[in-house]
């Protein structure tokens, strides 16, 4: 199983934090709108 700190800054318009055991993913980063795809 991959361990959260390989992946957690994997994709530039996804944004993760962990925090208790509980991981909170933005989609939505910087403020902006959300963003979907494999990016630029």
């Amino acid at each position: 199983m991959a361990k959260f700190d390989e992946y957690a800054n994997k994709y530039e318009t996804v944004r993760m934090e962990r925090r208790d055991g509980i991981i909170q993913i933005t989609l939505h980063p910087n403020g902006g709108t959300m963003q979907v795809g494999s990016g630029p």
